[in-house]
């Protein structure tokens, strides 16, 4: 139960942030700062009381704001205004914390890695979700997904499975490194992983940030191809090396 509602709590992060889209950046902004200082975080907390029917909750979170000083850098402190908004009117009650990290930090982009603990059953479960958001350009101020970080939303489209090229790329480099490393007989991996649980375990497009290198970092939470000991899974790549998998045969 703390695993599933962990997960939707990761999910409801997600679609909170989506809703702050309604706000569009001004992309005819000034020339964006190398990089965008963080300013004071938002935090807060809500609580549920015990009664009859429930125990008591707590959900306390903290959200970045930064010193904005573009319409897109205002429309991402705005996203995460809207994400608090959110937390605070949830009905369901729920025992958990979430705190950010800044992973990518850039005039091009900003990566946000948001760190949910669900509290449950005498333990815990650790999620993670990720924004990156683009800066300038025609996405500025937006969270964008793989394929617009490289560059591949007109790369032939949906494929026949309805992946994109992004995805398909991203499953194939990290079930290759999933089947060197299922040699290992002291792997975490669950038994007869297969490549179609992988594809199931997580989308690439949206399931990444950006580290300081810039980076592409892909996540699998904890338990979804294996052991949940092996906490949640991390793949970096480089874009060239994405990038160089599209002219492979």
């Amino acid at each position: 139960m703390k695993r599933a509602a962990a997960l939707c709590l990761a999910l409801f992060l997600t679609l909170a942030g989506a809703a702050a889209l309604a706000m569009e950046a001004d992309t005819q902004d000034p020339t964006p700062a190398e990089m965008l200082p963080l300013a004071d975080a938002l935090t807060g907390e809500r609580v549920w009381q015990a009664d009859g029917a429930m125990e008591s909750a707590t959900l306390r979170y903290r959200y970045p704001q930064f010193d904005a000083w573009t319409d897109a850098d205002k429309a991402i402190n705005a996203y995460y205004q809207a994400m608090a908004q959110d937390m605070q009117e949830l009905t369901e009650p729920l025992d958990a914390s979430i705190d950010f990290e800044v992973t990518h930090d850039s005039s091009r982009y900003v990566s946000v890695v948001l760190t949910s603990t669900t509290l449950g059953g005498g333990g815990e479960y650790v999620s993670i979700s990720a924004d990156t958001f683009a800066r300038d350009g025609l996405y500025a101020g937006q969270p964008v997904s793989l394929s617009q970080v490289l560059g591949l939303e007109e790369e032939g489209g949906e494929l026949s499975d309805g992946q994109s090229v992004a995805e398909q790329l991203a499953y194939e480099l990290i079930w290759r490194i999933v089947e060197r490393d299922s040699q290992n007989a002291d792997g975490d991996y669950l038994d007869g992983l297969t490549k179609e649980q992988l594809t199931d375990a997580f989308s690439p497009e949206t399931d990444f940030y950006l580290d300081g290198d810039g980076n592409v970092v892909f996540f699998i939470q904890s338990g979804e191809i294996a052991g949940e000991i092996a906490g949640i899974l991390r793949f970096p790549f480089a874009p060239a090396e994405l990038l160089s998998a599209v002219k492979e045969p």
